[in-house]
C-alpha cells in the first residue's frame, strides 16, 4: 500500500471534484519515502479527525519508532484553518540515525499499543515509513521569481463551492517544500495562516475546495497574502517586502 497517508480524498483543497464530502481523514508531509536527519514533519486533519491534530502534545502523542527505538515529535506549530482544517509541525526531539527506517505513530494518551494513522480514514490499515538518507540540507529554500496572482475561480460542486486564487509558486530547494499562507481580510484586519503544498502545475491555491480548505475568502471582499517557505529539512525563508493584494473570486453568470 501506498506509505503516503492520502486519505479518503487528495484534499478538495485544489480543483479536484469530489463526489461527496468525508467527514475524516488525515494526511502526512513530506510525501517521499526518504527524509534528511534534520526532517521535520506537517500533518493536516480534516472535519472529525482534527482532535487528532489538535491534541497532539497532550492528547495525543506522535513518535518515530524503529525496533525498540522511539523517537518523540515535539510540536513546533499549530495551526486552525477556516473550513474544517487543523495542521501541526512536528520536529523529531533528536537527529535520525542514517539508514534506519522509522514508523510514524500518533497515539492517543495512555494507549500502550495502537496507531490512530491506520484507522483515522475508515479504509484499512495505512502504514507510513521513512528512511533516513545521507546528508544534511541547511540551506533555506528561495524564490525563482517571487509569487505574482494568476487565476481565481468560483464553481459549484456537489456539497458547496470550490473558491481559490491561484499564485505562481517558482521555488529553488534541494527539499519539497511548503509554503506558508498568511491572508489578512483588509476590512477587518484578521489574517489567518496555514501551510500549503505547491501543486505540480508550479502554482500554490489560497481558498477551499468543496469539503475542507484553509482560507474561506466568502468572508471578506478585499484581502492581502505574504508566502513564508519551509522545506522538509526545516529550513524556512521569511517573506520580505509588501503584502500581495488581491480580491475574491465571484460568482459566475
Amino acid at each position: 500500500m501506498k506509505r503516503i497517508l492520502i486519505y479518503l480524498i487528495a484534499l478538495s483543497l485544489v480543483h479536484t471534484v469530489q463526489a461527496k464530502c468525508y467527514t475524516s481523514g488525515l494526511r502526512v508531509w513530506p510525501s517521499s519515502k526518504t527524509v534528511k536527519s534534520n526532517t521535520v514533519f506537517v500533518i493536516d486533519a480534516w472535519a472529525n479527525s482534527q482532535p487528532i491534530v489538535s491534541g497532539l502534545g497532550s492528547t495525543y502523542h506522535a513518535f518515530l519508532q524503529a525496533g525498540s527505538a522511539r523517537i518523540p515529535l515535539v510540536v513546533k506549530e499549530k495551526l486552525v484553518g477556516q473550513y474544517a482544517m487543523t495542521q501541526a509541525v512536528l520536529q523529531p526531539s533528536r537527529a535520525l540515525e542514517v539508514g534506519t527506517q522509522y514508523e510514524l505513530i500518533i497515539r492517543g494518551e495512555g494507549a500502550k499499543t495502537g496507531n490512530v494513522i491506520e484507522y483515522a480514514n475508515g479504509m484499512g490499515i495505512t502504514r507510513v515509513f521513512y528512511t533516513v538518507e545521507p546528508g544534511l540540507d541547511e540551506t533555506p529554500p528561495t524564490w525563482k521569481t517571487l509569487p505574482q496572482e494568476k487565476s481565481k475561480q468560483y464553481i459549484e460542486m456537489g456539497c458547496g463551492p470550490e473558491v481559490v486564487v491561484d499564485f505562481s509558486a517558482n521555488i529553488l530547494d534541494q527539499s519539497a517544500c511548503l509554503i506558508k499562507a498568511t491572508v489578512k481580510d483588509l476590512a477587518s484586519g484578521k489574517t489567518s495562516s496555514y501551510y500549503l503544498q505547491p501543486g505540480t502545475t508550479g502554482l500554490v491555491s489560497v481558498g477551499h475546495g468543496m469539503c475542507v480548505g484553509a482560507f474561506m475568502l466568502e468572508k471578506g471582499t478585499r484581502f492581502s497574502v505574504t508566502f513564508t517557505l519551509l522545506d522538509a529539512s526545516g529550513n524556512t525563508k521569511a517573506w520580505t517586502g509588501k503584502a500581495i493584494e488581491f480580491t475574491r473570486p465571484l460568482v459566475a453568470g
